[in-house]
Parts: C-alpha cells; sequence; structure tokens
C-alpha cells in the first residue's frame, strides 16, 4: 500500500512539474540543427558549428498584416533569450554567431549570416531550402548556400519556438 501511494504521489509530481514548463521551453528544446556556417573574413574563414534551430514567427515590420516566419540556427542554445524578447526582430540573431533565414512566400529566401565580426545578407532562390515539414507548428528540411560571402549547409528540425503574433 504505501509503495502505490508514492507512485501516485510521484505521477502527480510529474504532472504538476510539466504543466509548469513553459510550452516554447519544451518546443525549443525539440529542435534541431546539423551544420555549418563559414563566412569569409577579413583574413580567413570563419566556421561557426550550427546545433540549434529556432522557428519564429510574427508580424512584418514593414506590413504588420501579414506574417513573416524566420529559423534562426545558433552555435549556442538561445531559447531563453528568444523567450525573453519583446517582438520579433530582438530574437534575429542579436548576440550570438550564426544564421537567420526568412521563408518567403515567393519562393526566396532572405538570409543573413553573423561570425563576429563580420556580417552577410542576401537572398537565395527557392532551391536553396528544401523543406520535408512546412506548417505553423514545425518546420524541417535542409538550407543550403554558397557565396555571396558566406557558405552553409544545415539541416534543422525545428518546432515553432516563440509567435510573436500572439501576447505572452
Amino acid at each position: 500500500m504505501r509503495r502505490s501511494c508514492r507512485i501516485i504521489r510521484c505521477t502527480m509530481l510529474l504532472s504538476v512539474t510539466s504543466a509548469l514548463i513553459a510550452p516554447s521551453a519544451i518546443a525549443a528544446g525539440l529542435s534541431t540543427a546539423r551544420g555549418s556556417l563559414r563566412v569569409e573574413g577579413p583574413d580567413d574563414a570563419l566556421v561557426v558549428r550550427l546545433t540549434h534551430a529556432y522557428y519564429v514567427s510574427g508580424p512584418d515590420r514593414f506590413d504588420e498584416t501579414k506574417t513573416v516566419r524566420s529559423i534562426v540556427f545558433t552555435a549556442d542554445d538561445q531559447a531563453a533569450a528568444i523567450d525573453a524578447c519583446p517582438d520579433m526582430r530582438c530574437a534575429m540573431l542579436s548576440s550570438s554567431d550564426g544564421l537567420q533565414i526568412e521563408i518567403g512566400d515567393n519562393g526566396t529566401v532572405d538570409w543573413w549570416a553573423h561570425v563576429a565580426p563580420v556580417q552577410y545578407s542576401s537572398s537565395a532562390g527557392g532551391d536553396a531550402l528544401k523543406l520535408s515539414v512546412d506548417s505553423a507548428e514545425r518546420v524541417a528540411g535542409t538550407f543550403k548556400l554558397s557565396g555571396s560571402g558566406a557558405s552553409t549547409a544545415v539541416e534543422f528540425d525545428a518546432a515553432l519556438a516563440r509567435d510573436f503574433s500572439k501576447p505572452e
């Protein structure tokens, strides 16, 4: 009898603890990236390994009636920083080396690469991004880029980390 009471208490504690964890933290924990980013530096190429992927969405800064979807790839964990952001602009590589891509409706991908102290940005054609999953809650696939000062090949699976169009 005593052992079954402990099991019930542990199960209840686990349920309550799971309910208290922020959904965005759970989603970010399920997101992964495998690849690297290389940018041409002043003297040599600068390389960073990409291990984290954060899928975020929110209002377009130029036309708030449109929704923008982006994936932020980083070497270090940025889940807490993104969760603390007041708006989508804050979530875009504000303090970390990495790559950000914006998934466009027209088949193009706008990208920004940052490896201190160098930054590059441009657009890539539809063949650079191949999505195997493309939904409001999750994106997965590959992004490959070569040229314009940066190159990358990254495979990712990212649950929605934050929707900035919804109040927290």
